[in-house]
């Protein structure tokens, strides 16, 4: 359920979370921008937003309670800054060390946006997830999430679903963006 900006926020204005709103509460608790997300409150705790490229606060915050680590290679919304390929580097080196998820979100820079199919091949720093959308459809709604083979077990029949999943119209074009973007 979501506030309006003028009405007061309360926690039993949450009650018993759905799924759909769980996963939106979480979306925007992670991406630290409280223009988006001060309509959902209350939040999700423990999630630490780190400054970018800040190899000392990230070093510091990972530890064996991180459960994942969640980065966009070349940030979008904050203006296109792209990340420090020693910063990358430190990262996986930390999350492997840690046993720690790294998940890259590339919704805005994948599908070819950046010169390579996806901006992690710039810097030969492989994430355990990677979250692509809006270049993959060519202007076509859609999202993916590519995994490593240990994580795609995870994912058996039933376990995963969505409103528009497996849309074939969106398929279509994504598969059309992908081998032009080859």
């Amino acid at each position: 359920m979501r506030t309006t900006s003028s009405a007061p926020i309360k926690a039993k204005s949450l009650p018993s979370t759905t799924p759909s709103t769980a996963a939106r509460c979480f979306t925007v608790s992670v991406g630290g921008q409280p223009k988006y997300s001060c309509d959902y409150a209350p939040l999700p705790p423990d999630i630490t937003h780190l400054p970018y490229n800040d190899i000392a606060a990230l070093t510091a915050a990972i530890s064996g309670r991180t459960c994942a680590v969640i980065v966009e290679p070349i940030i979008g919304e904050g203006g296109v800054v792209p990340a420090d390929p020693a910063f990358l580097s430190t990262l996986r080196e930390l999350c492997d060390r840690h046993d720690v998820t790294l998940i890259f979100d590339e919704v805005q820079t994948g599908a070819g946006r950046t010169g390579a199919l996806y901006a992690y091949q710039h810097y030969n720093v492989v994430p355990d997830i990677l979250t692509s959308a809006k270049g993959l459809g060519g202007g076509f709604p859609i999202g993916a999430m590519l995994v490593k083979e240990e994580w795609a077990q995870v994912f058996q029949p039933g376990t995963h679903g969505t409103t528009f999943g497996g849309n074939p119209l969106a398929a279509t074009a994504a598969n059309g963006v992908s081998g032009t973007a080859r």
